[in-house]
């Protein structure tokens, strides 16, 4: 974990990440038909073109006190990622170009914005300060982390950093929140749930990007 986070690059200026990101992501495309393109929709009323590997459901917030109607889009467990690659699956992508390309995006958004935020609460509840105008200061921002191990790089700045990049998220539902976010289910077509699905691969991936 310290020669990870002790890279001069580790929380360099975040805008640039989700675009180095899918360029990595991009990198291989597969010639993956032997994908079903068959998809077993249920739940609700649905709205859609099945063949494109999602739908639209009209439902009720689950999390809402008050009833609330909510549109959610119901999508194939495999729909951004390729199992047996692990990259981009184009047989999704595709049938509707435009709109999966809109929906990743979306998605990879709200997993940057989570991870950044739980790693700076974390950090403050860690006391972990970075040096600035000649005075300490608590973490304020997810670039804060990796200056405070440069400015202070020790065995129990590690240790901390262990805690905020990683431990903290290893019981964490983070897909189940970001597939809330994004009013987002997955369908219920016959699938082997013992496999990683889409959005918990893209976390995973995204998770590992920010702390190379």
């Amino acid at each position: 974990m310290t020669s990870a986070v002790g890279k001069k690059n580790l929380f360099d200026d975040e805008t640039s990440q989700e675009g180095d990101s899918e360029t990595n992501l991009s990198k291989s495309s597969t010639d993956d038909t032997d994908n079903e393109d068959f998809i077993e929709m249920s739940g609700g009323n649905q709205e859609g073109n099945p063949s494109t590997g999602i739908t639209t459901i009209i439902g009720n917030h689950p999390s809402s006190v008050i009833t609330d109607d909510r549109i959610y889009e119901y999508i194939h467990r495999d729909y951004f990622v390729d199992p047996k690659t692990q990259q981009m699956n184009n047989v999704f992508r595709n049938k509707d170009k435009n709109k999966w390309e809109k929906l990743k995006k979306k998605v990879v958004i709200e997993i940057f914005d989570y991870l950044k935020t739980k790693m700076i609460v974390e950090a403050q509840k860690n006391n972990l300060k970075v040096r600035k105008n000649n005075a300490m200061v608590n973490v304020c921002k997810w670039s804060d982390i990796g200056l405070s191990y440069s400015q202070h790089s020790s065995k129990e700045i590690a240790r901390r950093l262990n805690i905020i990049t990683k431990t903290q998220f290893q019981d964490d539902k983070i897909e189940e929140i970001i597939m809330e976010k994004c009013s987002l289910k997955y369908t219920a077509e016959k699938n082997d749930n013992t496999t990683k699905s889409c959005i918990a691969r893209l976390i995973t991936e995204k998770l590992s990007y920010l702390v190379s």
